[in-house]
């Protein structure tokens, strides 16, 4: 395995500062609970999270994301969301908006509807709750039992369309599975790049048995937490696998927006490159976040680090 890319050190310090997952708590109702799911359902490998919000907070504004409403309508929900979105198509000219729209139209709604009432009926089935997630989280081999029991796609209860990425970003979320990453582009990316652990190429298509897949992710995860454990070390403070997968998702997160522009530039940017921004900008994780998850600023994000990392030595 490689060395730690310059500056990855001091990038976990700073999610350690200013995005622990101790400022992660268990929401006391079902709703939350469920609301961050139904958020992550819509995070795909082909949709970021910029669009993943965007589309989120356009279906939950018309209520067509609560609970009740999804056992409600079952298989009309998808109608009820066809109908809503070409609506708003109408008030859109070409661009990232509509693209985004019409592709999740004609192509994911019904599958998106289908995973809503699998993860519908997992919920009212396995009585999720508070004390459910302690329950089931209260040991890492529990909380790697939940994760298989429900992104494994041959699991009894698994989610339709709900997979390692979206659980572990859903549990994430409320601080747990704190010794997992999401196996998500970025890793995938960050583990073949940068730690020179090659990931097969067949990882993306249908030429491996599931078990195959799996097992790759699993190592992708794996490496993940071999870096923690090394900075855990480095720095004599406990670092979490999560806190090293959280500042890979920025880092890459911003790389990937640079892929767009000529050759080359994307690898300027190294985790200590990002901090230089971030200073330069007067930003924090926070404030980066919101860019990188806000279809509005997403482009205007993509053309200041093209004219920062263009400024950088090749």
């Amino acid at each position: 395995m490689g060395p730690i890319p310059i500056g990855l050190e001091d990038l976990v310090e700073l999610v350690l500062k200013q995005d622990p997952a101790s400022g992660r708590k268990l929401p006391r109702s079902r709703s939350e609970i469920w609301n961050t799911l139904a958020y992550c359902a819509l995070i795909d490998a082909n949709r970021s999270e910029a669009e993943a919000r965007y589309l989120y907070q356009l279906i939950e504004s018309r209520g067509l994301l609560k609970f009740d409403e999804v056992l409600k309508l079952r298989t009309k929900w998808a109608d009820r969301v066809r109908r809503m979105l070409n609506n708003e198509m109408r008030k859109l000219s070409q661009g990232r908006k509509l693209s985004l729209l019409s592709t999740f139209v004609e192509n994911h709604v019904d599958e998106m509807n289908l995973c809503l009432l699998s993860a519908a009926q997992y919920f009212l089935d396995q009585k999720v709750s508070r004390s459910f997630l302690k329950a089931r989280t209260s040991s890492c081999q529990n909380t790697a039992d939940l994760v298989g029991e429900i992104a494994y796609p041959k699991s009894e209860k698994h989610i339709y369309r709900i997979g390692l990425t979206k659980t572990i970003l859903w549990l994430q979320d409320f601080g747990l599975a704190l010794n997992l990453c999401p196996s998500s582009r970025q890793v995938i990316s960050f583990v073949d790049d940068d730690l020179g652990f090659k990931v097969k190429p067949s990882i993306y298509g249908e030429d491996q048995e599931l078990a195959e897949i799996w097992t790759d992710l699993f190592n992708c995860i794996a490496k993940v937490r071999n870096v923690a454990e090394q900075l855990t070390n480095r720095l004599s403070k406990p670092i979490t696998t999560r806190d090293v997968g959280k500042a890979i998702w920025y880092y890459k997160s911003c790389q990937s927006l640079l892929a767009r522009f000529r050759a080359g530039l994307k690898h300027r940017l190294t985790p200590a490159a990002l901090i230089a921004f971030l200073d330069q900008k007067r930003w924090d994780l926070d404030e980066l976040g919101e860019r990188l998850c806000s279809i509005e600023e997403i482009d205007r994000l993509a053309s200041e680090l093209r004219e920062f990392a263009s400024s950088l030595p090749s």
